[in-house]
């Protein structure tokens, strides 16, 4: 998309603009965007101990997750003796190495849910070590995320809709 962009003259590239970011609105946007929304903004009434029981249960649900469809962190758990089913601990984390974007892209077939089969999209991060990295991502990961940062902008008084300014690494 992006070659194309570059090489079409600049009225094409303004009516290219519209169309992706009506695109980018319909799914990111969606009426489970809101129901998402409402339900991340509960988690500011709770107290202290909900929201670490809340993270707990949401890190060992993606644990298991991993383990049960990731051909690579079913071996990874194994290799480090980690049973992601008796995950009691955020302090258990540690023993995990830190993954970088490199060993990623080299194990990603590998990495990657095997039995996934729904609709992803291509996401990236902005590239502030110099260099992004595009990734596949769900539908509802990509809502769970602006959900997410909603809420951290509704929080400090930017209203949804509000138009605001985001500056990003290109």
């Amino acid at each position: 998309k992006e070659k194309i962009y570059q090489l079409v003259p600049g009225f094409i590239q303004s009516y290219l603009l519209v169309l992706e970011a009506y695109t980018i609105k319909q799914h990111r946007y969606s009426r489970k965007f809101f129901t998402v929304l409402n339900s991340i903004a509960t988690r500011d009434k709770m107290q202290s101990n909900e929201l670490s029981e809340y993270h707990l249960r949401r890190v060992k649900e993606n644990l298991v997750y991993a383990f049960e469809s990731s051909g690579y962190y079913h071996n990874l758990f194994n290799s480090l003796k980690f049973n992601p089913y008796l995950f009691d601990d955020l302090s258990q984390l540690r023993i995990f190495p830190l993954q970088h974007k490199n060993h990623i892209k080299e194990h990603f077939k590998n990495i990657r849910n095997r039995n996934f089969t729904g609709r992803v999209i291509s996401s990236h991060t902005s590239g502030t070590t110099g260099a992004g990295f595009i990734f596949p991502e769900t539908v509802d990961s990509e809502i769970e995320k602006w959900a997410t940062w909603w809420r951290y902008r509704m929080n400090i008084g930017i209203k949804l809709g509000s138009w605001c300014m985001i500056f990003g690494g290109r």
